[in-house]
């Protein structure tokens, strides 16, 4: 269980040369490389969905305003029936007006971890709060 895989972590790393390190390093590298390619493949992605989506609004907008313009509430087309139909009122806001405070949203408070964390170096305590270093691998 867990004990062996410690066992084993402690043999290795008692094992360890430049040219194990080494090994580590390249499929680190590697993996690297890796996730760079998944990420720009994320964005590219993204970006094809997101001028796809911008492009359904597009012909959807130009279907509305084309049945609005020829007065049709319902068109049978095939297997589908195009509804024109009234959404849900919204709230349009001029921007310009100062609305009451009771409309607006509290937000919910979040931990400034800047703010505690220089409390904390000047010796201020706080509570549940600790200063805390740990180690990182850095590769050249």
């Amino acid at each position: 269980g867990e004990q062996e895989v410690k066992s084993l972590i402690e043999l290795a790393v008692r094992q360890l040369t430049g040219e194990k390190v080494e090994g580590y390093c390249k499929v680190i590298s590697n993996f690297e490389a890796s996730i760079d390619a998944c990420k720009k493949e994320e964005k590219r992605l993204k970006e094809k969905r997101q001028a796809k989506e911008k492009r359904v609004e597009q012909l959807k907008d130009a279907l509305l305003k084309g049945m609005q313009a020829a007065r049709l509430e319902k068109v049978n087309a095939g297997i589908f029936t195009v509804l024109v139909s009234e959404n849900p009122p919204h709230v349009v806001y001029d921007g310009k007006a100062v609305v009451p405070a009771s409309f607006y949203k509290t937000a919910d408070p979040v931990l400034s971890v800047e703010r505690v964390r220089d409390a904390l170096k000047s010796g201020m305590e706080v509570p549940g709060c600790s200063l805390e270093r740990t180690k990182v691998l850095r590769i050249k």
